[in-house]
């Protein structure tokens, strides 16, 4: 985790929710660069609940959407990898990567 995204989470717990998305969107533009998918759907998904938090649903929800489609690849690559790696992955990433797309967004 990027220094900046630890301080975006901080900032969103905090409410002050124009700085925890500014250094989210950077730390979705870094982990974007890295194509490092297994960090990039977290900042996806932590823009989703700021952007809920300041009111833009259709943002939220865009971020959210784009959150669950690199869930869906991370799923497929780790089918092709051995178990032990698979159990490696986060057990509350796995729940949501075994099971596929929630039905729903929290919005």
């Amino acid at each position: 985790m990027s220094c900046g995204a630890v301080w975006a989470a901080l900032y969103e717990q905090n409410q002050q929710l124009s700085a925890a998305k500014e250094l989210t969107e950077k730390a979705l533009l870094l982990s974007q660069s890295l194509n490092a998918s297994d960090i990039t759907y977290r900042w996806q998904w932590q823009l989703g609940r700021i952007l809920k938090a300041q009111g833009d649903i259709s943002g939220a929800r865009a971020a959210y959407t784009e959150a669950v489609k690199i869930l869906k690849s991370l799923r497929s690559d780790l089918v092709a990898i051995s178990s032990d790696v698979q159990f490696s992955f986060r057990e509350s990433d796995a729940i949501l990567v075994i099971f596929g797309a929630p039905t729903h967004y929290p919005l």
